[in-house]
């Protein structure tokens, strides 16, 4: 999903795109930052008071955050990202844990996009 937005948009644009942690060291020379905030796998760029625009990209919650166990499954098993999913056991004692916190952190997620731009018709863009 995101290497995927960032292509396209570097593709479209001409111009680089970033992330809340600066994984590829460009800093703020680039037209869009991915992050997950307010969730606690996201931050605020220390420049986030210098943007005034945004394009929200967001994906069904049934798709995402399965997705982001199969993440939390290959750091946690030192696996290559994106190389595979967890084993449905695995996913099903995570998802009865912990699910319903998840799915309140994407409402969260939602409403904080919403409602940041919400008085600048035009600065933002929700693309689900």
């Amino acid at each position: 999903g995101a290497r995927m937005s960032w292509n396209l948009i570097e593709a479209l644009t001409g111009l680089w795109t970033g992330d809340d942690w600066d994984n590829n060291k460009r800093g703020k020379r680039v037209v869009t930052v991915k992050t997950h905030y307010p969730h606690d796998a996201g931050r605020l760029v220390d420049w986030d008071d210098e943007i005034t625009r945004a394009l929200v990209v967001v994906r069904n919650p049934m798709n995402a955050i399965p997705s982001f166990f199969n993440h939390i499954y290959e750091i946690k098993n030192n696996l290559a990202i994106h190389s595979q999913r967890a084993p449905v056991s695995d996913w099903i004692e995570w998802r009865d844990r912990l699910a319903e916190g998840q799915i309140r952190k994407y409402a969260k997620f939602v409403d904080y996009w919403m409602e940041r731009f919400d008085r600048h018709d035009g600065d933002r863009i929700f693309v689900s």
